[in-house]
């Protein structure tokens, strides 16, 4: 499932500034998965589990990732997928997205895309949904799309815990 969701950007306010994080099996499960499957190490952190920071923190995450010696990859991948969507404008922050919807889709987990009005997110899900479908043989639509609300609450997905 490919969940788009636009416009949630502040619109809601939480305390998850003071959250902690946590870290489900299932995660951990989904990055030994992909680096068994020879997945390149930094998107698979960066799709796991850096999907969750703030621009600073995501910065701070990544230097912690090149003080390993772990760099980011060139996207080829990436850039062979999004040849095949039609009048596709293509730049660093599409490959970023496209390299981790299909590292998720091949790990059968769920994708929530976020951005703002008018900006594409149905379109690239749409195109992924299609590609992917046709990679592996699917002819009637095996993932399903959840377009989203700006009023839409966090916990209206994913569920919460009283």
């Amino acid at each position: 499932m490919i969940y788009i969701t636009n416009g949630l950007n502040g619109t809601k306010k939480n305390n998850s500034q003071n959250e902690v994080l946590c870290y489900t099996i299932r995660e951990i499960e989904s990055v030994l998965e992909c680096l068994n499957n020879n997945k390149d190490i930094y998107d698979v952190i960066m799709t796991v589990y850096g999907g969750r920071y703030r621009k600073n923190e995501k910065e701070e995450l990544i230097k912690l990732i090149n003080s390993y010696g772990i760099k980011k990859n060139n996207k080829l991948e990436a850039n062979n997928i999004v040849k095949e969507f039609k009048f596709c404008y293509v730049n660093n922050s599409l490959l970023d997205a496209i390299n981790s919807i299909f590292i998720c889709l091949n790990n059968n987990q769920n994708i929530i895309l976020l951005g703002n009005n008018e900006s594409g997110l149905t379109q690239i899900a749409e195109w992924c949904a299609e590609y992917f479908n046709n990679k592996n043989g699917e002819k009637d639509g095996i993932l399903d799309i959840c377009y989203c609300t700006k009023n839409l609450e966090c916990n209206e997905l994913i569920g919460h815990k009283n």
